[in-house]
């Protein structure tokens, strides 16, 4: 109720009832009474604010997974820039949906990299979150907030929403084989990511063709007789899966998978023995202090076709041991220790070369015979450009960094280092491990702070192998020896 002074002739007050609940009456040249607010009374009508929005009758939620060799975070402003492939991400992701906020709404796995939620009685901005597992811990939410995505509820009008999360490859390091085969014991392990290594700078297979000689088949694995993806052999992943591929899709024929195996290889008991009586049987080996080729031109101890040394007790050599082998030179080295091989020149460099045959020239042969292990040294290779992955050092045989016939009676090592990433490694010519091979080189240490490292594993790989078939051709007739197997087939009667 307001009330008002009026004047004429005397003063009187005049008060009546208000248009409305607390709203005064102004008289015209008087003063303008503002009354309190209204007070509820116990038992009286209760006052109720103006909703600021009114509720959505339902929201659609739609989760696209995509695939991303690589996406960045910039900081500053919260966004994501990526290069993310248009393929969808075909494994079983989860997608949570929380809402509100701290409240888990309802949680599924993606149907071809697709999830899709409907929300009833959602209000205007509002937030919800969206937390993303990959089902492969090979690949990663990096942007904008990890695999945790906070959205706000669209004003109405907007019934629908979509958001694309972007997931990181992080490839584990594997070996790439260029024109040759393997053959091995036990295992062997390659997982390509094939849908972030293509052309021209990377090969989607385990197994390609020589540089050059895209006409030429690949090679493939030999392996004795065992179970494939048995709880301890791991070999491969399935062929429709992104990390696959034992051959290239022009390398398989309509029979052959990707995953084209021979099993029940038989090694053949060869050793470090075997070798140095074939040489002491068939020409003099020469007994040397240390190895350096350049001492043993200057000492003309390289005048036959094929020239033999020997060098007792562990060795180490690098550039300065000069084993660069030239056109129409052959050279055999036993070693009755260990070899350890660096890199004295700050890495990338070639240690041990061979003069490749050609049309025209004849060519050369190195082989090392060593009784104990080969160590390849952790500085034994090409430094890698974490800040262009991209930036990738072709496998061919001017850029490898070890060339000849490496045999060792025990183990070859190629060693990492704890400095990471490790280097990318191109031997061409023929490895041997008797009791193994052990490949080193990784990109990571397993912790956060080196695993945005991985990245370069999506491109390439780390160790890389070039067969080398001039060095077949080249081998020494010391060392050659002819296999007789005499069996009985009639009774008095041989063949």
């Amino acid at each position: 109720q307001g009330c008002a002074l009026v004047t004429g002739g005397y003063q009187r007050w005049c008060c009546k009832p208000c248009p409305g609940p607390g709203c005064p009456v102004n008289t015209p040249g008087g003063p303008t009474n503002t009354p309190p607010p209204p007070t509820n009374t116990p038992g009286g009508p209760t006052n109720t604010p103006t909703p600021t929005s009114a509720p959505l009758r339902s929201l659609d939620i739609t989760v696209n997974i995509l695939r991303a060799p690589r996406a960045n975070l910039n900081t500053a402003d919260n966004s994501c820039s990526t290069t993310a492939s248009s393929t969808i991400y075909n494994e079983q992701t989860w997608v949570s949906l929380y809402y509100p906020s701290n409240i888990i709404k309802e949680s599924k796995p993606t149907d071809n990299g697709v999830a899709s939620f409907n929300i009833l009685g959602v209000t205007a901005n509002e937030e919800f979150k969206i937390v993303v597992s990959p089902a492969d811990t090979s690949y990663s939410c990096i942007c904008p907030n990890g695999c945790n995505y906070a959205l706000t509820i669209p004003p109405i009008g907007t019934n629908s929403i979509s958001r694309n999360v972007y997931l990181y490859n992080y490839a584990d390091a594997w070996l790439q084989i260029f024109g040759g085969n393997v053959f091995a014991g036990s295992i062997f392990k390659s997982i390509v990511p094939n849908i972030t290594c293509t052309t021209p700078t990377c090969l989607a297979g385990a197994f390609v063709p020589l540089p050059s000689k895209d006409s030429l088949t690949s090679g493939f694995p030999f392996l004795t007789a065992i179970t494939l993806n048995s709880s301890t052999i791991n070999t491969h992943k399935d062929a429709d899966q992104y990390l696959a591929n034992i051959h290239l899709n022009s390398q398989r024929g309509s029979a052959q998978s990707p995953d084209g195996f021979v099993l029940g290889f038989v090694p053949q008991s060869l050793s470090y023995q075997y070798f140095e009586q074939l040489a002491a049987n068939a020409a003099s080996i020469n007994d040397v202090d240390e190895i350096n080729l350049n001492t043993w031109r200057s000492d003309d101890l390289m005048s036959s076709p094929t020239n033999f040394f020997r060098v007792t007790g562990s060795q180490t050599i690098d550039q300065s041991n000069n084993v660069s082998v030239a056109n129409g030179e052959s050279v055999v080295i036993f070693v009755t220790g260990n070899l350890t091989i660096k890199d004295n020149a700050g890495g990338g460099n070639k240690v041990t070369s061979v003069s490749r045959k050609t049309s025209i020239n004849s060519g050369g042969f190195l082989a090392f015979f060593v009784q104990g292990d080969i160590i390849i040294d952790k500085s034994v290779g090409e430094p890698l450009d974490l800040n262009n992955y991209l930036n990738i050092t072709a496998v061919n045989f001017n850029n490898a960094h070890l060339e000849g016939i490496f045999f060792s009676n025990q183990n070859i090592e190629i060693e990492g280092g704890n400095t990471y990433p490790n280097r990318k490694f191109i031997g061409a010519g023929t490895f041997i491990g008797k009791s193994g091979i052990s490949l080193g080189r990784k990109v990571d240490d397993g912790t956060p702070a080196t695993e945005p490292n991985k990245i370069l594993n999506t491109v390439q790989a780390l160790e890389n192998f070039l067969y080398r078939p001039d060095l077949l051709i080249n081998w020494p007739e010391e060392l050659k020896s002819s296999i007789i197997n005499w069996q009985e087939v009639a009774p008095r009667s041989f063949n």
